[in-house]
């Protein structure tokens, strides 16, 4: 759901806060998917979870030099485009980058965002044919461009005048920015005369059918729509995450400043959140509402630290996420371990901190369904520590201790990941690990093992594995591995069950109607048996010929310089109704819809046409 808006996925690696919060911020801005790793632990693990197409980095993260890191993932990708910007231009740095093949070495500056764009050629979604028609302005509202329709968090639609459609819509093009007083006249002034006071009743009518912040003015200067930019790249998953909608949080966060910025921000992805500064306002709160989420800060004036956590967790049965300043690897692992669901360090950037949290949350509420995870290990020690992390993220997770039991319960139940100690399969552990991805193909198999040998993780990839887990797990790593797979399992079932629904509506789509299909040139692909038996041609004889060979000369050259102008230059889909010849010459009559099949860049790959049979009264409107 991701990645409707945008082709491609970009991972920055920049330690300096500043700078990295602005280009980020740019990335967000401009309607593109980032994420961002400030340190070479972090980078490797949302390289593994994120599968990015693109990388942008610094050479030094944290004073640390990261070309080593930078040759292994290009090792593992070679396919990965590389941006280096950086202010260190040693020329050993750029040797080595060099003979690494990357030649996009930018300096660190403020007019590096446009450079990068240019270097990259993502294309977003207003580069190409198919712009995106839902602006979600903020407390419930929705603009659609395609319908000139606002409606409300009930999907009513809120009356306006046409005035007032115009204004919007001036006001989304410029959405980043404030639009000029002039400007705004010069616009709507085409019609008629627009001062200023009617301008501003204009903005206040508008102020009064939705809400009073979703047109900022900038005095003495000019208007801009309240519109969070997280919500237009992310609009597909919005439109489809009833689930996260209104979902209850509190943030437990000692600054004032981050407080509110956040609270807007997550606002902005329909999350109602509730603000405390210190515990005893937390706890107030607690016993007074009802939490799906908490946020916590474990740094907070009259309590610190895991006290501060076992003290929440014994008022509340609210899912946590931690939000703190600090890196600490070990208190991360334990916080994993304690059942927290993330541990997020705070970003002076809020609108990717409140993506960040976002997603968190989105991962969970939808994970209620192909989340069955069977666990195979003898020892009840790793067992349990598994559940401890997945059952809170809303994993169904199954335990079987020995090879056999596991073996028996998938035969009979539907799992979409399954998780295996090696040393369970014995000596002939790969064999038996083939035997199984034999049986279900399709199935995510991650493998947990006590030996460190890369010959190992050979053979088990060979075989079959998606996954080689070290033994002690880490458990940042387990999770991001878990969610991974789990959500390759279930995008290859919805691929599945995409083409199964298509296939049921070619079958009923072969069966009512007339059925062709033609490359660019006009040549005929497919038939369907209809096709076959109305122009009393075999399939053989039709394929590869030109369509004119069902051509009846009494039809108008006209009429077909209008159907190829409507569906090759237009990319449109033409009506109309055709006399077309049968191979023993005699005339017959269909109704006929032609439409261009395109791809994802909007350029036609093929034509379909569907027809029905008319009469000749029909055709001759007799």
């Amino acid at each position: 759901m991701l990645n409707e808006f945008i082709s491609n996925n970009i991972l920055y690696l920049e330690s300096d806060e500043k700078f990295g919060t602005k280009l980020v911020d740019l990335f967000l801005n401009n309607r593109y998917e980032i994420s961002w790793a400030k340190n070479e632990e972090e980078a490797v693990f949302k390289y593994q979870y994120h599968k990015p197409n693109i990388l942008i980095c610094n050479i030094i993260l944290e004073d640390k030099n990261i070309i080593n890191l930078i040759q292994n993932l290009k090792k593992k990708d070679s396919k990965l485009k590389i941006v280096i910007v950086t202010n260190n231009f040693e020329s050993e740095n750029l040797l080595k980058c060099i003979n690494l093949g990357i030649s996009n070495y930018l300096e660190k500056n403020n007019f590096v965002f446009e450079k990068i764009i240019s270097l990259i050629e993502v294309k977003n979604s207003f580069a190409n044919d198919k712009p995106l028609n839902k602006f979600i302005l903020g407390e419930g509202f929705v603009y659609n461009i395609d319908t000139k329709e606002l409606l409300d968090r009930n999907k009513i639609i809120v009356p306006l005048n046409t005035q007032e459609r115009q204004l919007i819509e001036l006001l989304l093009k410029n959405k980043n920015n404030y639009v000029p007083y002039h400007q705004i006249q010069s616009v709507l002034g085409k019609v008629k005369d627009v001062s200023i006071d009617s301008l501003r009743t204009t903005i206040r009518i508008i102020r009064k059918k939705t809400y009073s912040d979703i047109i900022k003015n900038l005095s003495g200067y000019g208007y801009k729509i309240n519109f969070f930019s997280g919500e237009l790249i992310y609009q597909t998953e919005l439109d489809e995450e009833n689930k996260v909608k209104n979902k209850k949080l509190l943030l437990i966060e000692d600054s004032i400043e981050i407080s509110n910025t956040l609270k807007k921000e997550l606002k902005g992805f329909s999350l109602e959140c509730d603000c405390s500064l210190t515990y005893n306002d937390s706890k107030k709160l607690i016993e007074e509402n009802t939490y799906d989420y908490i946020i916590l800060n474990l740094h907070l004036p009259d309590k610190d630290g895991i006290d501060l956590l076992n003290s929440i967790k014994s008022i509340s049965d609210s899912r946590i996420i931690v939000l703190t300043a600090d890196s600490d690897i070990h208190l991360k692992e334990y916080l994993y371990l304690q059942g927290v669901l993330d541990y997020v360090e705070k970003s002076r950037n809020t609108q990717y901190l409140a993506y960040t949290l976002y997603k968190t949350i989105f991962n969970i509420e939808n994970n209620d369904s192909l989340n069955n995870v069977l666990v195979v290990d003898s020892s009840k020690l790793v067992c349990d520590h598994i559940c401890d992390l997945l059952i809170p993220r809303n994993y169904n997770v199954t335990i079987k201790y020995s090879i056999t039991d596991g073996l028996s319960f998938l035969k009979d139940r539907k799992v979409d990941l399954v998780i295996i100690d090696l040393d369970l399969l014995g000596e002939s552990c790969f064999e038996t690990l083939n035997l199984i991805k034999n049986s279900y193909k399709e199935l995510p198999i991650i493998l947990l093992s006590s030996v460190k040998k890369s010959s190992t993780n050979r053979d088990a990839f060979k075989n079959g594995a998606s996954e080689v887990l070290s033994k002690p797990l880490l458990a940042e790593e387990f999770i991001l591995k878990v969610d991974l797979w789990v959500d390759y399992h279930r995008k290859i079932h919805q691929i599945k069950s995409q083409q199964q629904l298509l296939n049921e509506y070619k079958l009923i789509v072969d069966k009512a109607s007339i059925v062709s299909k033609t490359d660019l040139e006009g040549q005929i692909t497919y038939v369907n048996e209809t096709f076959c038996k109305i122009s009393g041609y075999t399939e053989e004889e039709l394929l590869g010929q030109s369509h004119n060979i069902v051509r009846h000369h009494d039809m108008p050259t006209e009429v077909f310089t209008e159907v190829w102008d409507t569906i090759k230059e237009k990319k449109q889909i033409w009506h109309g109704q055709i006399k077309n010849k049968r191979k023993d010459g005699s005339a017959y009559y269909v109704d006929s819809y032609v439409m261009p099949i395109l791809n994802v860049r909007n350029e036609v790959v093929e034509y379909i046409a569907l027809r029905n049979y008319i009469s000749e009264k029909e055709f001759y409107n007799l």
